[in-house]
């Protein structure tokens, strides 16, 4: 199963799944709180200029009045950039928090040669700390790479492939360089990202063009729903089984 294919609605999932869903609920929820809100202020403006209408009330020197649903549709895109960053964003937390739960399953797994500062250890009196600190740091380390140096990393490491197929990993590059335009660069364009992901179908210096955020909120769920199931079998991982209300979320989304 990949990304673009339709899943079965799942009734279990890691923890770190099912805290992705909810965050990216509230985010989409969000989004359709506010959409709500301007659509009942124009209806309650109507009703109310109306009403006054018939009262015989003079308003004609109020002027000529922009919908609130005008102003959502001129800030359209700071929607879709709230939403973008987020879904991406709560992508990337699923990752690292997914990885933190096979560690803690198999600790065996940070057995490396790599190093670690006398100074570092000083700062922990107990081995449990310590040890908290270095899952922390490793994580860490793996969420701040390139979509290709981390599937690397995991693959050689974990021997695990977050992402087995090609069309995937293409796009989820996509998404993530997007993610950090609009953090860093005002969802500008600059030769890193072009270099990064051979999308030239904007100029560098024009602001990148997103796409639809439900689309992108799907995608990664497809994604995110193959990394766990995949994972949990592998590694073993405790199963939880999913509310109702996610469920619901998730399949739709899913389904998207």
């Amino acid at each position: 199963m990949s990304g673009d294919e339709r899943s079965p609605i799942p009734a279990h999932s890691t923890e770190a799944f099912s805290r992705m869903v909810r965050a990216n609920g509230k985010a989409v929820g969000f989004l359709g709180f506010v959409i709500d809100l301007t659509t009942r202020m124009d209806k309650t403006y109507d009703q109310i200029t109306i009403a006054l209408q018939k009262l015989g009330d003079d308003i004609s020197d109020q002027g000529d009045r922009e919908s609130v649903q005008n102003h959502l549709v001129r800030f359209s895109w700071y929607n879709r950039k709230v939403l973008y960053e987020n879904t991406a964003n709560n992508f990337l937390t699923y990752v690292a928090e997914l990885f933190e739960e096979i560690i803690n399953r198999h600790p065996e797994i940070l057995n490396s040669n790599e190093k670690i500062s006398y100074r570092e250890i000083m700062q922990f009196s107990r081995y449990s700390d310590l040890r908290d600190y270095i899952v922390e740091k490793k994580i860490m380390d793996l969420t701040h790479q390139g979509v290709d140096d981390l599937r690397t990393e995991i693959l050689s490491r974990y021997n695990f492939d977050l992402f087995p197929k090609k069309n995937i990993r293409k796009r989820i590059a996509k998404i993530l360089e997007r993610r950090n335009l609009l953090v860093h660069a005002y969802g500008k364009v600059n030769r890193r990202y072009q270099d990064r992901t051979g999308d030239h179908s904007c100029s560098v210096g024009e602001r990148i063009r997103l796409e639809r955020p439900m689309r992108m909120v799907g995608f990664l769920s497809r994604v995110a729903y193959d990394i766990d199931g995949r994972a949990r079998k592998k590694f073993r991982l405790k199963r939880s089984k999913l509310p109702y209300s996610e469920i619901i979320t998730v399949g739709a989304w899913l389904d998207d």
